[in-house]
């Protein structure tokens, strides 16, 4: 039932859990909240019931509901639109831009970040809700969590929510103290739907209670994996006990379909009435993704025969979200997954299991963390269906290190990163406002490090006690230190104070930010006088891997960068993970050679201020080991790609040209949508005719099937505004 306001009917705020309804009370006194529960305890009800009192209030009044990734704000869309009508949810993800005005907007993070520096549309937020917010600690992409919130305006109310913060209450205080703004912390232990753990001992599945004693963890073998052989007798053991629907998660993708296949030969087939029905509702999820023509038959065999599916970052979106599609329906009996189908889409299923105890990361093999095992296994449980969510563990010794997680702390992950920093320049902030925003950061709060003080000639002046201007008093400080450091020549060569001056600024140079400083001034973003060069503005726009690369040659004007196809054959280069392996040919060469560009990022980003940009391995060399460091996102073989497809390969023929067992369809949707967010970031630099042709040519690289930003039903395709078609 609708309100006459035609927004949807919530039910009586009374059917609120008491921790709900404080953390809704908090919200409509203005307050800042976090929210700490647990998975499927109902923080998005929260959320529901406050923005329903808001739009019904009928002010005008905008949230920002952010996301981790795409495939969640896209969910997100869905989910908030159905709910309070098209007009007012809109969404803003990089691909998509759609009805940005409306009360509700769903963005991804890093847009919401991009907003409040200028290179993406502003959003007048009244509230921004940070769904997962125990990302940033995450080590590659923790530093735009904190940015944006320390970037958020003191008018706006913050939302946090998340079900595996162990110091959630420290985090408060920080908020407290950077926007001088009241924060509660609403926290239950509750969870609706209790987890029970359930333990194999190779024939049976035994209540933790009921375990006989057992050797300690000192005294057994720890093993990372499960023996298929006794993962098939697990779960043919479950599916008697009717513990499905359950989601398998394991550390590796192609683990996934390999434990699907043989999980299938162990289950007996669907009857044919379900099997009917998971057809259709199969057929329906395809359509509604334009997907149909991505889905193999040997998979479709398996999802109607079996009921057995995976899901990995291998597989196309489409495909991925279809599979989510069934999960929330609850048609599935099993879905061997990766840890990404447990980050905050609005699902959960009777019982889970973790094979693996450690999943690939840029670092190499890496151990589960708290958060990541507390996210999968919190999915088990149906709000409404079950009464217990089962845990389940495969053998005694993952049961013993695993089942009884943790939550972790967060510590602080801010990166001094170039486009922040160039950005915040370009709004006119002067350094010592900058310095307080930094200032601000949870590093800062957390390791109570002395304040920090970006080198200019006022903060000399009243280090050295120094009463008249210095010689550098009408440039940039830190300019002229590196002209005399560089060239022994400019205002510096006649200053008395050289000596101490510039071995104080040496000094200064070990903290980040202020090597950042030094470094942007060094690469020539920044000019003389301390604000943007033309390389610097072009370099505000491109916070993406090999960014500053691309932008010294679109502002060098290098005959290179005068072609959109050439230049977008290096972003190409930037946008995929070295360690990928795509069929790639070994006569081609990417414009510029490899060797070049490989050279460039170690000018641009230097090893030892971007270390998380590197790999860190050691060599098997005969001296007993050298260290080596690869930039992560590298690849000169993904500019091949990228050209076959704007040359006008179709994409059975990029799939069957391209792919392989390790590196899938997944990986060339990817690798494409980074390269049209390049392009996209070039229109918004209003370049001219170069930004013309990155929006031609963006909008012909995300031609069928990677128009799968069209989301949603064809019948309000109209209303959308892709920034390919704007």
């Amino acid at each position: 039932p609708a309100h006459a306001s035609g927004l949807p009917d919530l039910g009586d705020q009374t059917a609120l859990d008491p921790w709900q309804q404080q953390a809704v009370d908090a919200l409509i006194a203005g307050h800042h909240v976090v929210v700490d529960a647990p998975t499927t305890a109902g923080k998005t009800r929260v959320v529901e019931t406050y923005l329903y009192h808001r739009i019904q209030a009928g002010s005008s009044y905008q949230a920002c509901y952010t996301c981790p990734v795409k495939s969640l704000a896209n969910d997100k869309f869905r989910e908030l639109k159905e709910l309070f009508g098209a007009k007012n949810v809109g969404i803003t993800t990089g691909d998509v831009k759609h009805n940005s005005h409306a009360p509700i907007v769903i963005a991804t993070l890093e847009s919401y970040r991009n907003s409040l520096l200028g290179t993406e549309s502003s959003l007048s937020t009244d509230l921004v809700i940070f769904d997962e917010y125990h990302y940033i600690q995450d080590y590659s992409r923790g530093s735009a969590w904190e940015e944006a919130m320390i970037l958020s305006g003191s008018q706006t109310q913050l939302l946090l929510l998340s079900a595996s913060v162990d110091n959630a209450a420290e985090f408060v205080k920080w908020l407290e103290d950077i926007h001088a703004k009241t924060a509660v912390l609403i926290q239950t232990l509750h969870r609706p739907v209790p987890l029970k753990h359930l333990i194999f001992d190779g024939k049976y599945w035994i209540l933790e209670n009921q375990l006989p004693k057992l050797p300690s963890a000192a005294s057994t073998v720890e093993r990372h994996f499960v023996n298929y052989r006794v993962l098939c007798r697990a779960i043919k053991a479950a599916s008697q006990l009717q513990l499905t629907p359950t989601i398998i998660y394991t550390g590796k993708r192609l683990s996934t379909e390999k434990i699907a296949r043989i999980v299938a030969h162990s289950l007996p087939p669907l009857q044919d009435n379900v099997r009917t029905r998971l057809s259709a509702a199969l057929d329906n999820a395809l359509k509604h993704y334009h997907s149909e023509e991505l889905m193999n038959s040997r998979f479709r065999q398996l999802i109607e025969r079996s009921g057995i599916a995976y899901h990995h970052s291998g597989l196309a979106p489409g495909i991925r979200a279809s599979i989510e599609s069934l999960l929330k329906d609850g048609i599935l009996r099993v879905c061997i997954a990766t840890s990404g189908l447990s980050l905050g889409i609005n699902f959960s299923v009777k019982s889970t299991m973790l094979v693996d105890k450690k999943r690939p990361g840029d670092q190499g093999m890496t151990a589960y963390s708290s958060s990541d095992v507390l996210q999968m296994i919190g999915r088990a449980g149906r709000r409404g269906k079950d009464q217990v969510g089962y845990s389940l563990w495969p053998n005694f010794d993952f049961y013993q290190t695993l089942a009884n997680t943790t939550r972790d702390a967060i510590y602080p992950q801010l990166r001094h990163d170039p486009s922040t920093f160039l950005g915040l320049i370009d709004q006119g902030l002067a350094l010592t406002t900058i310095e307080a925003l930094y200032q601000r950061s949870f590093f800062q709060y957390y390791s109570n490090n002395p304040a920090v003080q970006l080198i200019s000639s006022t903060h000399l002046m009243n280090k050295l006690g120094v009463d008249a201007p210095l010689p550098c008093d009408a440039i940039s400080a830190m300019h002229s230190y590196i002209i005399f450091s560089k060239h022994r020549r400019g205002v510096c060569q006649s200053c008395q104070y050289r000596t101490s001056c510039h071995s104080y600024i040496q000094q200064q140079l070990k903290d980040g930010l202020v090597y950042l400083q030094y470094h942007l001034h060094r690469i020539q973003t920044l000019n003389s006088s301390g604000s943007l060069s033309d390389f610097g503005k072009i370099a505000k726009y491109l916070p993406h891997s090999g960014g500053l690369i691309v932008a010294r040659l679109i502002s060098t004007q290098t005959k290179v960068a005068q072609s959109i196809l050439q230049l977008t054959e290096i972003m190409a280069c930037f946008s995929l993970a070295y360690y990928k392996s795509p069929y790639v040919d070994s006569n081609y060469h990417p414009p510029l050679k490899a060797g070049y560009l490989k050279s460039a990022l170690h000018k641009m980003y230097p090893e030892n201020h971007f270390s998380y940009l590197y790999e860190h391995k050691i060599s098997s060399s005969p001296d007993g080991g050298v260290p080596k460091s690869q930039f992560i996102e590298f690849h000169p073989g993904a500019g091949e790609i990228i050209q076959q497809w704007i040359n006008g390969l179709s994409w059975s023929q990029l799939v069957r040209r391209f792919t392989n067992s390790y590196f899938a369809e997944g990986d060339l949707f990817s690798l494409i949508y980074k390269v049209a967010n390049y392009l996209q970031s070039l229109q918004q630099a209003q370049l001219g005719k170069l930004s013309y042709e990155a929006k031609e040519l963006r909008t012909y690289i995300l031609r069928t099937p990677l128009d799968f930003s069209s989301f949603d039903s064809m019948d309000d395709s109209q209303e959308y505004e892709h920034n390919h078609h704007h």
